[in-house]
């Protein structure tokens, strides 16, 4: 049987069409299981995945997850299926799509914060195991238990996974699933959006190479377990930064969530470089320009002060409220890259102002952290 209108348009959706890989995918089971997956890669899906089913392009992801996860546990399919699960129904999470069809059993403990107990992954168990076309063990070992919870926070569909580890900008909003950019995690090329890191929806080209990152460190992860999955990546990312400006190979690269984090993080480091607080610690002036342009949360951070109500570590903490370990001798002056009617001020006006404040704090023993604006937010160099 052919496959309908309906589901070709599903499959051919960027965060599904990247998902298949050469599957065979086709159509002619009973209406009582969406979909069953063989190890040959190959996709049965029944006629209500298409025929109305509100969470049809939920089914395809899971479909398509569980192929891949088959790939990487063929040893250990109910590891694979538990994986898969975890995929699909956090896809369906950061998506909040309303449908009027009943969500599985096991949707609501696969998008918890931490891996379910081994007793509860025994009583989900049957209702995944229908997807596998040859019959999987039926019984969940300690051991799938233990794998699984080691796993659990690598596991997820890209569009999940890039909105952690950052603060709240990143969130969705279960409503309109847009963050507070009006933003999305998935390709919206259709969409006009502003041009910051953060308010911009992610590109197809952007959500591709993040979805090879996903896997490629997921198979590292099952090989060599996550931290060396991490590092290694994080490794690959520095060296191809590098590659791309001609750096020299003692030029240390470090990796931030954000721009904002990256001010706090240069802050920390020229925190380092005046000693520890005390009798010995050389004072530190935070020299900033155009914070007026950056963002909103610079001067926090420029300041020593939490940014946001969450940390990327995703710590609770208060905003604007000193950091701890801050010194409160630090000083934040700044430089204005604007007249007060908005005009443009001239390279040499800023530059003497800076100059200006730079060699104040240097007579009044102090040392400068100072800030080059490559381009402000209206695009300002």
């Amino acid at each position: 049987m052919g496959i309908p209108v309906a589901l070709d348009k599903i499959l051919a959706r960027i965060e599904i069409a990247l998902n298949q890989n050469n599957l065979k995918i086709n159509v002619g089971i009973s209406e009582e299981t969406p979909f069953v997956v063989d190890r040959e890669r190959g996709i049965l899906f029944s006629p209500s995945v298409w025929n109305g089913n509100g969470n049809a392009a939920v089914l395809v992801r899971h479909a398509c997850e569980l192929c891949f996860q088959l790939e990487l546990f063929p040893e250990d399919p109910i590891l694979a299926g538990f994986n898969a699960a975890r995929c699909a129904a956090l896809f369906q999470a950061v998506r909040s799509t309303p449908s009027a069809e009943p969500l599985p059993v096991w949707q609501a403990p696969m998008v918890a914060a931490q891996a379910p107990a081994w007793a509860e992954l025994q009583a989900l168990w049957p209702d995944l195991a229908r997807h596998h076309g040859i019959t999987p063990p039926k019984n969940v070992t300690a051991n799938t238990a233990a794998r699984l919870a080691a796993l659990w926070p690598f596991l997820g569909p890209t569009e999940f996974l890039i909105t952690t580890g950052g603060d709240t900008r990143l969130q969705i909003d279960p409503i309109t699933g847009l963050n507070a950019y009006g933003c999305s995690p998935w390709p919206r090329p259709w969409a006009i959006t502003f041009a910051s890191s953060t308010a911009s929806s992610i590109s197809e080209r952007g959500y591709a190479a993040a979805e090879s990152a996903r896997r490629r460190m997921l198979s590292a992860a099952v090989q060599e377990g996550i931290e060396t999955s991490q590092n290694k990546e994080a490794a690959r990312i520095r060296r191809a930064i590098a590659d791309y400006y001609g750096l020299p190979p003692d030029v240390r690269i470090l990796l931030v969530p954000s721009g904002t984090d990256g001010e706090l993080l240069a802050l920390g480091i020229a925190l380092l470089e005046c000693g520890l607080p005390g009798a010995s610690a050389v004072p530190l002036t935070n020299l900033l320009v155009g914070p007026e342009e950056s963002g909103s949360g610079v001067p926090q951070a420029a300041a020593g002060c939490h940014f946001s109500t969450v940390t990327a570590r995703g710590i609770a903490v208060t905003k604007g409220a000193a950091i701890n370990g801050v010194p409160a001798d630090l000083e934040m002056v700044t430089v204005a890259v604007r007249t007060p009617e908005g005009a443009p001020r001239s390279g040499a006006a800023i530059l003497a102002d800076c100059t200006e404040k730079t060699t104040e704090a240097l007579a009044r023993g102090r040392r400068v952290l100072f800030h080059i604006l490559d381009q402000s937010k209206t695009g300002l160099v």
